[in-house]
């Protein structure tokens, strides 16, 4: 996939699969170096719908699961950002700031411009993983992110279990309270897959230059994999 300028007019890219995937594995081999990425080019993984849920009059902010390398227009952020939006307008209504269920956002190094990126969805969790080459050894596993909802005691409980490398395991939960389900924060509906290229706000690269990424396979499996963060 390549941003490119032709003509002095910049082009974005974007691929959308003909059929809808749900619940399973997504895996991604990569060449790119997304520690470089500019500050206002976004490359995106991600399944999208464009079914609105019930009350909603857009299906933006709802639904959609992402893998995105982006610096939101600010050199120091990023630029790995893994999110999950909600399901439900009722579950959209019990968030604040940008109405995320789920956010985590990091820097990496890498050992290479290989890499392969891993997304398994459940009908109450999505698990993201990165990995240095292209391989799915838990050896070259440099992030795990888990972000699920579950019923404890009558109460829907947002948790996100972080490994980085082979170090321990952080989690942390936010309370929901009673009435709500994990489909009001994670959707299992299947949707496109959605992978592009493109400008933060319609900004030019602040380097001027042309970016490109390669994926050299992609594969789904309606199978979630076993592991876990």
């Amino acid at each position: 996939m390549s941003l490119s300028n032709p003509g002095g007019q910049w082009r974005s890219a974007e691929l959308t699969t003909q059929q809808s995937l749900g619940v399973g594995t997504y895996t991604w081999n990569m060449i790119g170096d997304f520690t470089t990425i500019d500050p206002n080019v976004v490359l995106g993984l991600f399944p999208y719908s464009t079914v609105p849920p019930v009350g909603a009059r857009s299906a933006d902010g709802f639904k959609e699961q992402d893998i995105e390398f982006a610096r939101w227009g600010v050199p120091g952020r990023g630029p790995i950002n893994y999110t999950v939006y909600p399901g439900t307008v009722m579950g959209q209504n019990t968030l604040t700031g940008d109405k995320q269920s789920f956010h985590y956002e990091y820097a990496q190094s890498l050992s290479g411009t290989y890499t392969t990126h891993r997304m398994t969805r459940t009908a109450t969790s999505v698990m993201i993983e990165g990995f240095h080459g292209h391989t799915t050894a838990l050896s070259n596993r440099f992030r795990c992110v888990k972000f699920s909802a579950v019923n404890n005691a009558g109460s829907l409980i947002l948790r996100t279990d972080v490994r980085i490398g082979s170090g321990a395991l952080t989690t942390t939960t936010v309370n929901k309270g009673a009435g709500l389900s994990a489909a009001d924060f994670i959707s299992a509906e299947s949707m496109p897959l959605h992978m592009n290229l493109w400008l933060f706000q319609g900004a030019a690269p602040r380097n001027g230059q042309t970016t490109s990424f390669s994926f050299t396979n992609f594969t789904f499996s309606t199978t979630p994999v076993s592991s876990s963060c």
